[in-house]
């Protein structure tokens, strides 16, 4: 188990705490004291909320909603109007299928592919902040 802050967390939470005490101090000096206390905490968790707002904004601007197919030739962008994946109804699942001819089952975070015989395959899984990666963990049953 890890111990103690990076350099990248240290800086973050210094800035955090220098942003709430500027702001305490300003509120503090117009509401006063019990204005400018209060206005510690509350400030620095609205900085936090903006900043995770603004995370996954960006993530939703710039992560495409599927990857590329196995030949990585067909795109996953479902904000693409040219988008390449179709999606197959099979029994109670729905398939992406590519224009290659590959199906795929989204579970979740994990994208499996679907052999000819209807088993699953483990292709990729959605990482956090980092896109499509290997997915190397087993197919889920069923």
């Amino acid at each position: 188990m890890r111990r103690g802050f990076t350099l990248f967390e240290m800086c973050c939470c210094s800035a955090l705490f220098a942003l709430g005490a500027a702001v305490a101090v300003a509120v503090g000096g117009v509401w006063g004291t019990w204005a400018g206390l209060a206005a510690f905490p509350l400030s620095i968790a609205a900085a936090v909320l903006l900043f995770m707002g603004f995370a996954y904004f960006w993530m939703w601007l710039t992560l495409d909603w599927l990857p590329f197919c196995h030949n990585e030739k067909c795109s996953g962008d479902l904000r693409d109007p040219n988008r390449d994946y179709d999606w197959q109804r099979e029994g109670a699942d729905f398939l992406a299928v590519c224009k290659c001819g590959h199906r795929y089952r989204r579970i979740g975070p994990r994208f499996l592919r679907v052999k000819e015989d209807g088993s699953l395959e483990p292709y990729l899984r959605r990482g956090r902040l980092r896109g499509w990666v290997k997915d190397t963990q087993p197919p889920p049953d069923g």
